[in-house]
């Protein structure tokens, strides 16, 4: 079951003497909402996951975070071309605004190291034609690295509820479907092995994201001093850090 434009409140784990394995029972805010029972839970509730909470994998919401700002819209713009990307140094925010084409939409905003007001003042300061349309949404970038563990017993956390924020782009879907991948190789070993999958997953999770992170954070910080200096170097560096050209991150095995 996928749950969507739900907000959890309750999570608990239920270990009887008349089940061979745990099971979880689920149970959303909103009105009408049925409670519900599952074998396995896959937490990608965002950087402030009730998930990861409820469940005791973090203890406390996230500590100082970044934000990310931005409107998606329909245009009718034909003069530029689907697939064009445009990005604009924010060094003096931590971070950098951007402007993504499609065939007929268009994904505009900001991201930085900064509180939510400045990174409004470059949003209104770089697309000022569209202040008087829809107004662009902010979520929190926990920049600071994955959880010491992201699965426990049967329940496992993915994406931004894991913390696998790329720490100098704020990029989070990379991370996002690579940890959706080994979640599913975890579960899939689970059942294989009679094992449990936050087991698994955490082996994977360690490998994949925690061991390289020290490296990643310092490459982010030497890239963050450059692009200061250097404004101009920050979407250069961007490509090349979505390419896996980098000497702190490599690509997806």
């Amino acid at each position: 079951m996928l749950l969507e434009k739900h907000t959890l409140i309750h999570l608990q784990e239920i270990k009887s003497k008349g089940r061979d394995t745990p099971y979880y029972w689920i149970k959303a805010a909103e009105a009408g909402t049925v409670p519900f029972t599952a074998r396995y839970v896959i937490g990608a509730d965002g950087a402030m996951s009730s998930c990861s909470l409820l469940s005791g994998l973090r203890t406390k919401q996230p500590g100082p975070t970044g934000y990310g700002l931005s409107r998606f819209s329909e245009t009718g713009d034909e003069k530029i071309n689907p697939g064009t990307l445009t990005f604009y140094p924010l060094p003096l925010l931590g971070g950098a605004g951007w402007s993504f084409h499609g065939s007929n939409w268009i994904n505009q905003g900001v991201g930085g190291l900064v509180k939510l007001k400045q990174l409004k003042k470059a949003y209104n300061h770089l697309f000022r034609e569209n202040q008087k349309k829809l107004k662009p949404v902010s979520w929190p970038l926990t920049f600071l690295g994955p959880l010491k563990r992201a699965g426990r017993d049967n329940l496992i956390l993915a994406g931004d509820a894991a913390g696998l924020i790329e720490p100098f782009s704020g990029e989070g879907l990379y991370n996002t479907f690579k940890s959706a991948i080994l979640a599913s190789s975890a579960l899939t070993r689970a059942e294989m092995e009679n094992k449990e999958a936050g087991e698994v997953y955490n082996n994977l999770y360690r490998e994949h994201f925690r061991k390289a992170f020290i490296a990643v954070l310092a490459g982010a910080v030497l890239l963050h001093g450059r692009s200061v200096i250097y404004p101009a170097s920050l979407p250069r560096q961007i490509e090349n850090l979505i390419e896996n050209r980098l000497w702190f991150n490599r690509p997806f095995p």
